[in-house]
C-alpha cells in the first residue's frame, strides 16, 4: 500500500529535508573553522568558556535523549491513526522536531566555539552531525515506525 502510494515522492521529500539540515550544520562549521583566527582564550573567560562548555554538553545530551525518547513517544501515537495522510504528515512533524532540536544544539556549539575557540565544541557539533546521519529517515525506518509493512 505505503509502497505503491507515496513512497518515492514522500522519501525523496524527507530525504531532501533532511540533507539541506545537515548542510546547513556542516556548512556553518566549515565557515566558523575557516574563518576563526585561532585567538587564544584570556583567563578571565575561562569560567564563561566552562559554563558554555557544560550547556553545550548538556544541550547535545539533552537534543539526543529528548530525539529519542519524542520519537518512541510520537510513533506510538502516529501508529494508532488509521488515516494514512495523517500518519505522514505527522511523521513529517516529528522528525522536523527531532532534526530542529539536533539543529539547536548543534549550532549552539559552534557559536560557542566562535566565542572560545574550544576544539571541544567542534567536537560535541561532530557527535550531533554524526549522530543526525545515524537517524535519517529511510524507507525501512518509515516503514517500520508507522506500522505500514505489510
Amino acid at each position: 500500500m505505503f509502497t505503491q502510494i507515496v513512497s518515492k515522492k514522500y522519501l525523496r521529500t524527507l530525504a531532501a529535508l533532511h540533507a539541506v539540515l545537515a548542510f546547513g550544520q556542516l556548512l556553518f562549521l566549515a565557515i566558523a573553522l575557516i574563518g576563526k583566527n585561532g585567538h587564544s582564550v584570556e583567563q578571565s573567560q575561562a569560567d564563561t568558556n566552562r559554563m558554555l562548555l557544560l550547556m553545550a554538553l548538556l544541550m547535545v545530551a539533552g537534543s539526543i535523549a529528548g530525539g529519542i525518547y519524542m520519537r518512541k513517544r510520537k510513533v506510538l501515537e502516529i501508529r494508532m491513526n488509521n488515516n494514512l495522510r495523517q500518519k505522514l504528515d505527522e511523521y513529517t512533524i516529528s522528525l522536523i522536531i527531532r532534526f530542529a532540536l539536533m539543529e539547536v544544539a548543534s549550532i549552539f556549539c559552534i557559536v560557542g566555539y566562535l566565542f572560545s575557540s574550544h576544539y571541544l565544541f567542534v567536537f560535541f557539533t561532530l557527535v550531533v552531525l554524526v549522530f543526525f546521519v545515524v537517524v535519517r529517515p529511510t524507507k525501512g525506518n518509515v516503514l517500520r515506525d508507522l506500522d505500514l509493512i505489510v
